[in-house]
């Protein structure tokens, strides 16, 4: 390694541990509250704890930018979702089924939905939805009429 391995490496140290999210995972999930998601184990529906998705900066709003077809040049678009960021503190969030969404160059969040029914891909949407507490979710088409 040479010095700026070792940079980097210092970069990196913190005193934070990881979090243990096996107790939260399940955490006062009687049923009624959380939201579903599939368990890779059982493949039954399950709950997750509202505990996981709370919002620590209150001060910004996220939308969901939904991008399912390729070839697009997205340039216009990420400078429209930059100028929303900057101007109004809306953090767009790519939610997307391709590999590549064309977003990733610009630096944006990019999700990946990997479902292989509609109803996986559904279900994988909402768990975004709430994990981002997304207000709305649009399609990239629609994403250039945003001001």
């Amino acid at each position: 390694m040479n010095s700026d391995d070792w940079r980097g490496v210092l970069a990196r140290i913190s005193g934070s541990k990881p979090v243990d999210l096996d107790p939260l995972l399940f955490a006062d999930c009687d049923g009624t509250t959380g939201i579903p998601v599939e368990s890779p184990a059982t493949s039954d529906l399950t709950r997750l704890s509202k505990k996981l998705f709370t919002k620590k900066d209150t001060t910004l709003s996220y939308i969901g930018i939904k991008v399912t077809q390729a070839g697009s040049d997205h340039t216009k678009t990420a400078i429209r979702l930059a100028a929303a960021a900057l101007e109004k503190g809306v953090v767009p969030i790519i939610l997307t089924t391709l590999n590549e969404s064309g977003f990733e160059r610009f630096g944006f969040r990019v999700e990946r939905l990997a479902g292989k029914t509609e109803q996986e891909l559904s279900l994988q949407q909402e768990q975004l939805v709430a994990f981002w507490d997304i207000a709305i979710v649009v399609n990239v088409a629609d994403a250039t009429l945003l001001n």
